[in-house]
């Protein structure tokens, strides 16, 4: 059907849930040939239950009941559903509970900091700069930091948190009772 679909060159091309029940090799081999259409000036546009797939795209809508809850690159998506960048530090020793306090009202991190474990912090932060704030408190605090890295949240997860953050689905939730 894909093939049907080329032959003809066409500028635009509509694709509905093209990847479902191929398998990964297959799907794999799809997404390279849709980014190498794109590539060289066509306009892809693909619907799928799939969200993982969201990866592949420039830009993803994301639809529920019949709206458009957002629209962006994949990457804003992410930045969306968790508020901003999720960063994981990692110290050389325990980070004591003043040290979490004082990163916790840094400007720029979100409203919750988690210690996973004693020696990591994990946040949620507006930008590179806020990352740099977290790192300097850690410092400051006698602790050198071993390791940075961002945390990608699952697509899957991305999905959930938009949609459950939509306004009228809030609303439907308290009306409803649930």
């Amino acid at each position: 059907a894909l093939a049907a679909t080329l032959v003809h060159d066409p500028s635009t091309v509509l694709l509905d849930e093209p990847t479902a029940g191929i398998d990964p090799i297959l799907r794999a081999r799809l997404w390279e040939h849709l980014r190498s259409l794109a590539g060289s000036g066509h306009t892809v546009v693909v619907t799928t239950q799939y969200v993982g797939e969201a990866a592949h795209c420039d830009l993803v809508g994301l639809l529920t009941d019949g709206r458009l809850l957002h629209l962006d690159a994949p990457d804003g998506l992410r930045r969306a559903a968790e508020g901003g960048d999720r960063v994981r530090v990692v110290a050389d020793g325990p980070i004591a509970e003043q040290v979490l306090a004082d990163i916790g009202a840094l400007d720029g991190v979100q409203d919750r900091v988690e210690q996973p474990e004693p020696s990591v912090v994990v946040a949620v932060v507006d930008d590179a700069a806020t990352t740099d704030a977290v790192v300097a408190c850690l410092t400051e605090a006698g602790l050198e930091v071993v390791d940075v890295d961002t945390q990608v949240v699952d697509w899957d997860e991305v999905f959930v948190r938009l949609v459950e953050r939509a306004p009228d689905r809030a609303e439907r939730a308290t009306a409803d009772g649930g």
